[in-house]
Formats: C-alpha cells, structure tokens, sequence
C-alpha cells in the first residue's frame, strides 16, 4: 500500500488534517489557562464542557444530513464557520481589540464546526477506501496527528501568552487555505443518485418538500438513531467510551492550568514555567 494508491480526498485530508491539528493544537489546549485566568476555573470548565455536548450534538445531526444532501456541501458549510470563527478569535485578542466575550462565544462556534466536520470526513473516507486501505489510512493519521499535536503543543507553550494574536491569525490563514482546498479539490463522496433518492424518497409535490422541511425532518433523525439506542450491548460501548474519552481529553488542559498556577523552574538560565519557556529573546 503506497500513499499516492490512495483516493485523492484521502490524501487532501491526510495533509489538511495535519496542519489543521499543527496549528489548532497551538491554541486549545491553551484556552483552558486563559479562560481559567478570565473568566475562573469553575466557569472555563463549564464552558469547556458546553462545547464538548455540543460538538457531540451536532456530530449527530451532522452524519444525518451529510447521508442527505452531501459530505462536500456540508463540510464547506462547517469551514466557512470554521473561518469566521477563527477571524474574530483573532480580531477578539488583536492589539486593538481585546474582548473574552467574543472569545468565548466564537470558541464555541468553532468547537460546533469540529463537531460537524470530524464525523463527516471520516464518513468520506469509509465512502472511498476499502477495508484493507482503511488500516494504513487510520495508521497514518494516527502518527501524523500525534506529530502535529507535538508540534503544535510546542508552538502554542512558546508564543501563547505573548503572540496569543498571530497564533490565532495563523490558526485563521490555515482555516482560510483548507476552505479553498476543499471548495476546488475535494470531491463529492456519496453517490448522486443516493442523495437524490433519498430526497425525492418521499415524492416531489410541493406540500412534500414543505413536510420534509418541517418536523418530519427531527421526527426522522431520531428514527434514525432510535434502532441504535435500542442495541443495548452498544450503547454501554458506546456510554463507556464517551467517559472514558471525556477524561482523556480533559487530562492535558487540567494539567496546563495547574502547571501555570504551581510550576516553576530554571534550565541553563532559562525560566521554565507551566505555560512556556520564557528566555530573553522571546521577552
């Protein structure tokens, strides 16, 4: 199995997905020290926990409507979120602007665009790969996320809390290249005559698109997911992994904030604290 054997959308998203995770992983882990200072622990863990129910919300939606009308169109619905969102996280922590509102609420935009990409473009991956591509395509995100997150974890202790403004600009630039790239380069996944039949499934009449674009359409989605939330076997799978993951991602930020407020250290007459190395020629 060679990389260049893969479907063009994977390999876009393999790249993309790097830099995304390179450049993102420069700032999430640190909004929980920032909110914490702002706004207080209490409430940053509140809102911390907000955008995870979120994004699991709208993860589920997400994976509904995505079988409807399209992977693309949707994943560019959730970009141009993603960069609108971005652009005033920067303009919220510019030098002339400095507003933890607009902080806050356009962290919680952008956490619902996450939630609605992730789910989708791993469903266009499944689309275009068979089972025996997928294992070298999981095996290589996997090691490509965990260098960028390393990567992107060193950036963000060094420049955070001094160039919080061209991180999130950076953030914003990359948001920005990978909407252009998924706009011009990526390829619709599902077959059109599924999306179209399952459209028309019901008939084409007027009063049938006002229906379908009514209640039905909630009525439906939890049809949908009602057959999965009877598969009891699954769904304490399913519970369990939800705790167990919501630790796991929680550990990193509840280690950054302790780390801020109780480490300290030098190193070859370099201060070292929780949030970054502080040596003069960053001062």
């Amino acid at each position: 199995m060679k990389y260049a054997d893969l479907h063009l959308n994977i390999r876009i998203r393999i790249i993309t997905d790097f830099f995304t995770d390179l450049t993102q992983k420069s700032i999430i882990p640190f909004m929980a020290i920032y909110l914490s200072v702002q706004i207080g622990a209490g409430l940053a863990g509140l809102l911390l926990m907000v955008n995870i129910v979120v994004s699991m919300i709208v993860g589920l939606w997400a994976g509904y409507w995505s079988d409807r009308i399209g992977r693309k169109k949707l994943m560019v619905i959730a970009q141009s979120l993603q960069v609108v969102a971005l652009l005033c996280l920067a303009s919220a922590n510019s030098p002339w602007m400095d507003s933890i509102i607009v902080t806050c609420v356009m962290f919680l935009l952008s956490s619902l665009s996450s939630g609605i990409t992730v789910p989708i473009a791993n469903a266009m991956i499944v689309d275009v790969s068979s089972e025996h591509e997928r294992h070298y395509v999981y095996g290589l995100q996997y090691w490509t996320t965990n260098v960028a997150v390393t990567f992107g974890a060193l950036m963000g202790g060094l420049f955070f809390e001094s160039f919080r403004f061209l991180l999130f600009s950076l953030v914003c630039l990359e948001s920005m290249v990978s909407l252009f790239i998924l706009v011009f380069m990526v390829r619709e996944t599902m077959d059109k005559r599924a999306i179209s039949s399952t459209k028309h499934s019901k008939g084409s009449g007027p009063s049938t698109r006002l229906m379908e674009a009514d209640a039905p359409i909630q009525k439906n989605i939890l049809n949908t997911y009602w057959a999965v939330f009877q598969d009891k076997r699954f769904m304490v799978f399913f519970m369990a992994t939800v705790l167990s993951v919501s630790l796991e991602f929680q550990l990193d930020k509840y280690i950054a904030v302790r780390l801020k407020s109780e480490f300290t250290a030098q190193l070859f007459g370099s201060d070292i604290s929780g949030l970054h190395l502080s040596h003069p020629l960053y001062c």
